[in-house]
């Protein structure tokens, strides 16, 4: 099986990790630009078969005081 973790807004591709349940993985730090983030997750069990999933995520920056 391979697992892909992507931000699309900008292009990084994270290293994944299998965890220590066998269906549990974990990644690397995804690094997040100001405003809206979709997060691409694609699981290929093989070739031409799989499963993708998408999540936004927001980074605000922070308040200046």
């Amino acid at each position: 099986d391979k697992v892909t973790v992507r931000n699309l807004a900008n292009g990084y591709e994270a290293t994944v990790f299998a965890a220590l349940s066998p269906a549990a993985y974990t990644t690397d730090f995804i690094p997040l630009q100001p405003g809206p983030n979709e997060i691409l997750i694609r699981f290929e069990e093989e070739p031409g078969v799989a499963v993708e999933y998408r999540f936004q995520f927001r980074r605000d920056d922070p308040p200046t005081f």
